[in-house]
């Protein structure tokens, strides 16, 4: 997990819901990215009641795939799950995913369905492909990222999440199809183990200045995953889909992945 000026209930929440799991056997570690409030204190006080937290200080503020680098490097298990500062996560998530991976060596990460939720309450949910394809990539990241388990061999071996300028905002994108060019597969249970923050802060963040860098990023992964020339119009969908409303792109993923077929994972 990766902080950074996260609100201290809901990242007291996020934190519980993991050191909560019915699989127990867990290290849980957060890189506090050199938050400006007082995230670090809240967690140095949770570490303080329980010895799987571990954490992380950063004196300098250096974004998240370099935060997230510095928790699978410094993490001692054979799989590496991702959880976001200001989501949530059912307690079984992790022993489900777990067990899938045990029992399914051609998978090297899994995802869940996700609860969408805002102040408000749950208003929605996020599903994708069971058994994504490279095409898949062409409209939309087929995980949702922080939903991922990884068994911790397969990310080392691409290298981790790439750090530049460009990756800021699309670290998962941009791994995931590397990892799937190299080889690598991931699967997708069809159960919501995760709940994900849709809220007015989550849309803010998503700055049009940022589509540029996607732009970029998917015409690398498509070259990667031998989509191109046919993938193009899909490079320029970020410049289009950024003056659409946030909430209506989401319904618009959910209808695309409804049509999708979707076995019993």
């Amino acid at each position: 997990m990766t902080v950074y000026n996260t609100d201290d209930q809901v990242l007291r929440r996020a934190i519980t819901s993991i050191l909560g799991q019915s699989l127990k056997d867990i290290e849980l570690i957060v890189v506090d990215d050199a938050s400006v409030n007082n995230a670090f204190d809240v967690i140095s006080c949770i570490a303080e009641h329980d010895d799987r937290l571990r954490v992380i200080r950063n004196t300098t503020n250096m974004k998240a795939a370099h935060s997230r680098n510095q928790c699978i490097l410094a993490s001692r298990a054979n799989y590496v799950a991702i959880m976001d500062a200001d989501d949530e996560c059912s307690p079984e998530r992790l022993q489900v995913q777990k067990e899938f991976l045990d029992s399914r060596p051609q998978f090297d990460f899994v995802g869940t369905a996700a609860w969408l939720f805002d102040e408000q309450g749950v208003w929605g949910q996020r599903t994708c492909p069971t058994q994504p394809l490279k095409s898949d990539f062409l409209f939309v990241l087929p995980f949702v990222h922080a939903s991922l388990m990884f068994r911790k061999q397969a990310l080392m071996a691409v290298g981790n999440y790439r750090v530049t300028k460009v990756t800021r905002r699309m670290e998962d994108y941009e791994l995931l199809m590397r990892m799937y060019a190299s080889g690598s597969r991931g699967a997708n249970l069809q159960r919501p183990l995760y709940s994900m923050r849709e809220d007015e802060a989550a849309l803010r963040r998503r700055k049009y200045a940022y589509r540029l860098d996607e732009v970029r990023v998917r015409y690398s992964g498509f070259i990667q995953l031998g989509l191109m020339p046919r993938g193009m119009p899909y490079v320029l969908k970020p410049l289009v889909v950024g003056l659409i409303p946030s909430r209506m792109l989401s319904w618009m993923k959910d209808i695309y992945y409804s049509r999708r077929h979707v076995s019993g994972l």
